[in-house]
């Protein structure tokens, strides 16, 4: 009798490895759903925006910005706002909620908090054309910020860390070259250390990074002429490497200096100090000629490159550099992660699963969600 016990017991722990997708309905101010009216204009001035751009009001108090969300369903969402930030901000920012219970009125000071999602509240919605949020502002003092908003079902807020990827902490990274470092931090480490990267999806991975023009001290750049230099990743440790993700330069204005091709190698020496790639016995050709996508020079950059490497054995990853986008002088990196083949499940997890006859396919069948 302990045993259908002891597998409902197990099929909840198992449950909770699994990840679970977030309901979340974006929106922003140039985007399908919000209506600006009377006077407004876009900027990208101030850094800490959504998307592409965000829009002021030019301080005309009759203007108004009116995001109507299409939710799935009717229920509880947790709704949040993002704005930039600086000393000319309106501090009265009042976004009105119509929800089922009438019309809840929120103030958020814009001068502070930019660049971060804020809680409005949250809120019971019906599903329908009622749902909206209104801002307005009760002054002139200030520009009033109009940029990104979502809404969030609780119950739905989950998921799964992928546990393979090896720890920025470990990262140590080298380049041919590096411009202007340390003065605008624009050095290889930049490119390994997470600098830059945020969780827009809620699913508790740092998978977004954000546009900088010149991308100081969350990117690397080499100098001027190296447009087809080598950059260079020591893991810390030698790993059965699976995949590599990789944000390409990411910058409105220049995003052309973004790598458009080259090739992968990889070394399990202690210290392999040729950077001759293709002849040199320590390093071992994996992916030849890979063409990359030009980086989308906007903060929402969640769609990086995925570079199957294999379960190849590595201490050492290296990418030489065919080219880039086209930018005569530079080439850059935002950013690399990387993720070693799946290791055996913890003993204590696996000696329950034999202990109920469910060991064996399920460990086999757990492959790396990317």
């Amino acid at each position: 009798m302990a045993r259908p016990c002891m597998v409902a017991f197990l099929l909840i722990c198992v449950a909770s490895f699994s990840a679970r997708a977030a309901t979340v309905v974006w929106l922003d101010n140039n985007t399908a759903g919000v209506t600006l009216t009377n006077t407004w204009n876009t900027s990208t001035s101030v850094a800490g925006y959504y998307g592409a751009n965000y829009s002021h009001n030019n301080k005309d108090v009759s203007s108004t910005a009116t995001y109507s969300p299409t939710l799935p369903y009717a229920g509880q969402y947790l709704v949040e706002a993002i704005w930039c930030s600086d000393s000319n901000r309106e501090k009265q920012a009042t976004y009105t909620v119509n929800h089922v219970g009438g019309p809840t009125v929120v103030i958020k000071d814009q001068s502070v908090g930019g660049g971060t999602w804020q809680t409005l509240g949250t809120f019971d919605f019906t599903g329908t054309s009622a749902d909206s949020i209104v801002l307005t502002t009760p002054n002139s003092d200030g520009y009033l910020i109009a940029d990104g908003m979502r809404f969030i079902d609780p119950a739905t807020l989950g998921g799964e860390r992928e546990h393979w990827q090896i720890a920025p902490a470990g990262l140590t990274a080298s380049a041919s070259s590096t411009i202007n470092a340390p003065q605008n931090g624009r050095v290889p480490q930049a490119a390994v250390n997470a600098s830059g990267m945020h969780d827009y999806d809620l699913d508790n991975l740092l998978d977004t990074h954000d546009a900088s023009q010149f991308g100081d001290y969350i990117s690397w750049m080499s100098t001027g002429g190296d447009t087809a230099g080598w950059f260079v990743v020591n893991l810390g440790d030698e790993y059965v490497l699976e995949r590599i993700k990789f944000w390409n330069f990411n910058s409105a204005q220049e995003k052309d200096r973004g790598v458009s091709q080259g090739d992968w190698y990889v070394s399990t020496a202690d210290n392999p100090t040729g950077r001759n790639f293709a002849t040199d016995p320590d390093w071992s050709l994996i992916v030849n000629d890979f063409s990359f996508a030009i980086a989308p020079g906007a903060n929402n950059y969640n769609s990086p490159d995925v570079i199957e490497m294999g379960g190849a054995p590595a201490r050492w990853v290296a990418l030489d550099i065919d080219g880039n986008w086209g930018d005569g002088n530079f080439v850059g990196i935002s950013e690399m992660q990387f993720f070693q083949r799946e290791a055996p499940e913890p003993l204590t997890l696996t000696a329950l699963l034999a202990g109920a006859g469910l060991a064996g396919g399920y460990l086999r069948r757990r492959r790396l969600q990317v």
